[in-house]
């Protein structure tokens, strides 16, 4: 008998089994380098399935399912903005040869600040601590720039270092999206093929995963040998193609137009609009951008255009930051200043500081100084007395005293007392700008605190209607000029139907099943499926609710009840739990409403639309 011995697969398999073994050798050193990078990655993971899990999952205590939902992403952000803090100071560490102790001290220094730093959020989630959320993770991002090279003088190596996790991140981001919808695919094709039951909670865990394993891929083509980097510049030729002959060409362009705009401006004597800060700080750091992503060929003579380019962008962005100085001041003066307007003005002073640095000390240029002042714009002015958000509250609450000084809206106490009949219609709109600008920021506390008579304001009261409460208390109520203000401040055209989303207890003796209906403000229908149950509950804005159980459908109109609300003047306490109960065919249905905003017309005094709509539904079918 004659063996014959396959030498081709016998190679294959070996190289098979060495990239096998290679693959698992990097995994082992990226957490060995990264030990508390992969600890927070894993940690966001793991929080993400239970988060994905918990919203995915059917409840009838909504409130604990939201103060579940927003810890889980609290947690999850902090896990995930303790990779970007933990991946800089590993990077610092290493450069400057720390000692083990003094890694671990630093690490874990960061882990107990993200641990105390989920202690002091606040129970609900809101609009300036979502403006928080993206300055801190921009600002981690940005020190992930420039630390490394925090106190070396390496321009080339800085530049190096940049594009290389640049590029990395990017290649991790199209490895994880082809694995994932590699899998995805695979899925389908057995759900079709096979007819098997796979849950969409399914293709949700294994994104989660790709996300999971885009971190680990990056964190191990991190730069580790930084000396070489500053030595040789492997500078990729579609980066020198894209910015010589595109982007360069663009910003050229919008500074001619805006050039010509300001020209425009001096021959017609007219303010500039304010929308042109805008324009003039986005093309200012695109430009910047644009010259740092070709930074090695401004250092070469035979690039003329770029060099020629280089030498006059900041000369020639002085005066359109003029023009953005004014158009800003000309807002500030008449509306004070807000978040948005804070954020031009910082910018506009760093964008002059880039011009005076880059003008007057040419031979003392350091690029990294562009993430770094950068990191401390954003981050400094996320919290503190200077912060955006304290200067904006400042600033109105400035303004506010003195329209209601000037039209005798103050006690001898300070204290603010309503109106009279006297007030002009601008004064009074002013000051209904300034209510809603404290309301969009859950601080209406503070406008009720200092009111002569402070109104009781129920804590399970939106703050729609907590506006009303003071506005109608200021007397202000009938001077809102309702077509100046955003579709949610139409109250005049809203009742608001609002029920106690605390209630705990709800009666479902004689029922087998229920499920909740969520209908957002942007939504017009939403749809919730139980496969187990081969059920699909289905709501619209229109007040429509729909039942299809085993193919067979129960349509219900909520109009003629919520109409019922309406004819009454009745707008539901909330002490009182709002219960329909319908019975078709063989289905009885009981609906627990527990919030919905009514949308009435004025002339017929009908429902037309609602949103916002929370209720909890039981059904049997008989």
């Amino acid at each position: 008998m004659r063996y014959h011995i396959n030498f081709h697969y016998l190679k294959s398999t070996l190289i098979m089994q060495f990239h096998w073994e290679k693959t698992i050798d990097n995994a082992k050193k990226t957490w060995e380098r990264f030990p508390f990078v992969m600890l927070s990655a894993t940690i966001a993971y793991v929080l993400s399935i239970f988060l994905a899990e918990l919203a995915l999952e059917n409840t009838s205590n909504f409130s604990k399912k939201e103060v579940l939902i927003t810890n889980y992403g609290y947690g999850i952000y902090l896990a995930t903005l303790g990779i970007g803090l933990l991946f800089s100071f590993t990077l610092f560490g290493e450069r400057n040869q720390w000692t083990n102790s003094k890694k671990m001290l630093v690490n874990v220094g960061i882990i107990l600040f993200l641990i105390v730093l989920f202690f002091l959020f606040p129970t609900k989630m809101s609009l300036i601590l979502a403006v928080q959320f993206f300055l801190w993770g921009l600002s981690t991002h940005l020190l992930a720039a420039f630390l490394p090279y925090f106190n070396k003088n390496e321009n080339f190596g800085f530049w190096s270092y940049n594009q290389l996790i640049l590029g990395r991140f990017i290649l991790s981001a199209v490895f994880s999206g082809i694995l994932y919808t590699g899998i995805s695919l695979a899925l389908v094709a057995i759900q079709v093929l096979f007819q098997a039951d796979i849950s969409p909670k399914i293709y949700i865990h294994v994104g989660l995963m790709c996300i999971y394993l885009h971190t680990w891929f990056f964190l191990a083509g991190s730069p580790f040998n930084f000396d070489e980097l500053n030595e040789k510049i492997n500078y990729p030729e579609f980066l020198g193609v894209l910015t010589r002959y595109v982007l360069l060409p663009l910003v050229s362009l919008y500074i001619l137009i805006l050039y010509a705009y300001a020209f425009r401006i001096l021959m017609v004597m007219e303010l500039p609009k304010g929308w042109v800060v805008y324009l003039i700080l986005a093309l200012s750091i695109s430009g910047i951008f644009a010259l740092l992503m070709i930074y090695p060929l401004q250092q070469q003579e035979n690039e003329g255009w770029i060099n020629i380019f280089t030498r006059i962008f900041y000369i020639a962005l002085l005066p359109l930051l003029v023009l953005l100085f004014i158009s800003i001041g000309v807002r500030v003066a008449q509306y004070g200043i807000t978040e948005n307007r804070y954020y031009v003005i910082a910018l506009g002073l760093w964008l002059l500081g880039m011009c005076v640095h880059y003008v007057a000390f040419r031979r003392y240029q350091h690029i990294k100084i562009i993430p770094f002042s950068l990191f401390l714009i954003f981050s400094l002015s996320s919290f503190g007395p200077w912060s955006a958000f304290s200067v904006a509250e400042y600033s109105q609450s400035s303004r506010l005293y003195f329209f209601l000084q000037k039209n005798k809206m103050l006690n001898s106490k300070g204290k603010i007392i309503p109106s009279n009949d006297e007030i002009s219609s601008k004064d009074s709109q002013e000051i209904i700008n300034i209510i809603d600008f404290f309301e969009n920021r859950d601080k209406l506390e503070y406008i009720n605190n200092n009111l002569e008579k402070p109104i009781k304001l129920s804590k399970n009261s939106n703050t729609y209607e907590k506006q009303n409460n003071v506005l109608a208390y200021l007397n202000l109520k009938d001077k809102q000029n309702y077509f100046n203000q955003s579709a949610n401040n139409l109250f005049e055209n809203k009742q608001i139907i609002s029920i106690d989303e605390e209630q705990k207890f709800f009666e479902v003796k004689g029922y087998d099943y229920f499920s909740e209906i969520m209908l957002y403000e942007t939504q017009k229908i939403t749809e919730n499926f139980i496969d187990e149950l081969d059920t699909k509950v289905t709501y619209n804005s229109e007040g429509e609710l729909v039942l299809k159980i085993n193919k067979k459908e129960y349509s219900f109109d909520l109009k003629e009840t919520i109409n019922g609300f309406i004819e009454k003047d009745e707008v539901i306490s909330d002490k009182k739990l709002a219960t329909i109960v319908f019975k078709k065919k063989d289905l009885k249905l009981k609906i627990y409403i527990k919030r919905s905003e009514v949308y009435i017309d004025k002339k017929t005094k009908k429902y037309t639309k609602n949103k916002n709509f929370l209720a909890t539904i039981f059904w049997k079918v008989e």
